[in-house]
C-alpha cells in the first residue's frame, strides 16, 4: 500500500490516521533505501521521516496492507 504525502513535511514525524500495521512492518519512502522508524498510537500510524527531506511537491511512502 502507498501514502503520498503532498508537499513536503516540515515536522520530523507525519500521521496516517485510521492506519495501523503490523509489528515489524517494512515502511519505507521511495527513492531511500532504508527503512522508516514508525509506530502505531491508538488507530494511527506515526512515521518518522529521514532529515533532510528534500522539497518535492509530493513524497511516496510504502507499507504492507493494514492488519
Amino acid at each position: 500500500m502507498y501514502a503520498i504525502l503532498l508537499d513536503t513535511p516540515r515536522d520530523a514525524e507525519v500521521c496516517i490516521r485510521n492506519l495501523h500495521v503490523a509489528a515489524g512492518a517494512d515502511v519505507r519512502l521511495l527513492g531511500i533505501d532504508q527503512r522508516l522508524q514508525w509506530r502505531n498510537s491508538g488507530d494511527d500510524l506515526i512515521i518518522h521521516l529521514p532529515a533532510p527531506l528534500a522539497d518535492s511537491p509530493a513524497h511516496a511512502l510504502r507499507m504492507p496492507l493494514p492488519t
